[in-house]
């Protein structure tokens, strides 16, 4: 409730040890050689529906919800082909040229241009990152994901839900000029995913599937690179780093 989780779990670590049981169900673990015993997709360990059904942007299954080892293979192996090496590099130029929002334009050629590009592209990260807080009320309270409930509430919650419903619509937008001018060029994250079958499916992904889809890939493609980037900076800026 007062936003000290991960403080709360360092100090337990740091009291009694590498694995601590926090609840009747859940246990910390802050010893990276778990990793791979944890988080491989063939080491047994079922992810929780309850932490991760919230985590869905149009009502459908995407790769980051999905606990069905089958259907997650599936889907993962539809979408890896654009993350090779020789496919990355393909992208290379788009990305160098890019100063503030990189993964819209690699995932599906939306270019921000024009004198209003750098607030268009800004609107659309304040969308995302006012939209996070959605999704951990979704799974707090879940009758306010129900028939737009959320959009109405006051305050911070209703705001997280309103932002989330603006991404929802820009997100479809953007899917429907992707199919409608580029589906058919292969250099961008989104093709293989419009284009091929779903093997757990047995079909192609429906156009909500798809936006489900492309929201995950704007919502990880934003905020890993900007954390990233802030931490560069920070280290950069430390006295011992001024020759940098």
């Amino acid at each position: 409730m007062r936003g000290r989780r991960v403080y709360e779990l360092d100090r337990l670590h740091a009291k009694y040890g590498p694995i601590v049981r926090i609840g009747p169900d859940e246990v910390s673990i802050s010893d990276w050689r778990h990793l791979r015993t944890i988080y491989h997709a063939k080491s047994g360990v079922i992810k929780d529906a309850r932490f991760c059904d919230p985590i869905r942007m149009f009502g459908q299954h995407n790769i980051f919800q999905m606990i069905d080892p089958a259907e997650h293979a599936a889907r993962r192996k539809l979408s890896s082909s654009p993350y090779s090496l020789q496919s990355i590099a393909q992208l290379d130029p788009i990305i160098q040229k890019q100063s503030l929002e990189v993964i819209c334009q690699a995932g599906f050629a939306k270019e921000f241009t024009g004198p209003t590009a750098t607030d268009d592209a800004r609107h659309l990260l304040d969308l995302i990152d006012g939209s996070a807080a959605a999704f951990m009320y979704s799974a707090s309270i879940p009758f306010a994901s129900i028939r737009g409930v959320g959009s109405r509430l006051p305050g911070p919650i209703g705001a997280s839900y309103r932002a989330f419903a603006d991404w929802q619509q820009v997100s479809r937008d953007m899917v429907d000029h992707f199919l409608q001018h580029s589906s058919e060029e292969t250099k961008y994250l989104l093709n293989p995913l419009s284009q091929s079958t779903d093997r757990f499916l047995n079909r192609k992904l429906a156009h909500n599937e798809l936006v489900e889809e492309a929201m995950t890939y704007m919502f990880a493609g934003s905020g890993t690179t900007s954390t990233t980037l802030t931490y560069i900076l920070y280290e950069i800026a430390k006295p011992n780093h001024r020759h940098i």
